[in-house]
């Protein structure tokens, strides 16, 4: 066998090797990146201005996988996608003061990757919502810098008074700032950068919010606006018949969409749980 037929087989042996590996046909080569399988487009349904900032959410996937969302733009959301996901997805989307946001979504599966799916969320203000005034906000003390950290929440209830306190993730040196809004039963806290600059520029501040609470249930979410995580409580609450400490791990509390799962703490009593 002439060399340069030697040279032209074993270019045919590696670039059969390689495809059988990808699953690919000769005239394509896949690729190991992640892919997203979902992305959402936000604007607002009344204006139609792009509408994406602090709005998060979930997208929980046939197979009961969730991933979380958080702005990555005015207008796209981006995904903590963990594992490429074709199928369907079940999508949830929060911002204060808006109407919570519910979509199906499909995304088909490709030769070497998952097909993205494009969702265009229009979203519509809460009439009926209205900003809710914190008894106190405290901010800090800052975290170890250098350190690596996840935003999260714990949730206690005294008599009738929320605390909600946990740790958060700033953004261009600015402090933390709550940004809530109640719609009857429900109570939307969200976390996120205020633009307020900071004396010394940290990664991450503490922060502690309390509210007083109404009779009755009331339907509790937390939500981190900057990173992830971005749901850091989703469940009810309600006053408790005597103080008692109720601390709530942020990693039993990550549930599906408009639902709290876990366990929340010792019970006083059948019926004086302050987490209904």
């Amino acid at each position: 066998m002439a060399a340069q037929q030697r040279s032209a087989l074993r270019t045919l042996l590696v670039l059969g090797s390689a495809t059988a590996l990808s699953g690919c046909d000769f005239d394509c080569a896949c690729t190991s990146e992640l892919r997203s399988s979902v992305v959402v487009r936000v604007r607002d349904a009344a204006t139609g201005r792009l509408a994406a900032t602090g709005v998060t959410g979930v997208s929980e996937h046939e197979s009961g996988a969730v991933t979380e969302f958080a702005a990555h733009s005015d207008l796209t959301l981006h995904g903590e996608w963990f594992s490429e996901l074709p199928g369907e997805h079940t999508i949830s989307l929060w911002k204060p003061g808006y109407l919570p946001y519910f979509v199906d979504a499909h995304a088909e599966a490709g030769r070497c990757h998952v097909k993205a799916e494009m969702v265009e969320a229009d979203i519509a203000r809460d009439l009926q919502a209205a900003p809710e005034s914190p008894i106190s906000f405290i901010e800090g003390p800052d975290s170890t810098v250098g350190v690596w950290n996840s935003a999260s929440a714990e949730v206690q209830i005294y008599r009738d008074t929320l605390e909600i306190k946990g740790l958060a993730e700033t953004h261009d040196c600015t402090e933390l700032r709550v940004v809530p809004f109640r719609s009857a039963a429900r109570l939307h806290v969200q976390v996120e950068p205020s633009d307020v600059p900071l004396d010394d520029c940290v990664d991450w501040r503490r922060f502690e919010a309390r509210f007083l609470l109404p009779s009755g249930a009331t339907d509790l979410l937390v939500t981190n606006a900057y990173y992830f995580p971005a749901v850091l409580f989703n469940g009810k609450v309600r006053p408790s018949s005597w103080p008692s400490a109720w601390a709530v791990d942020r990693l039993s509390t990550r549930s599906r969409p408009g639902k709290a799962s876990g366990l929340y703490g010792p019970a006083n009593g059948p019926h004086d749980s302050p987490f209904a």
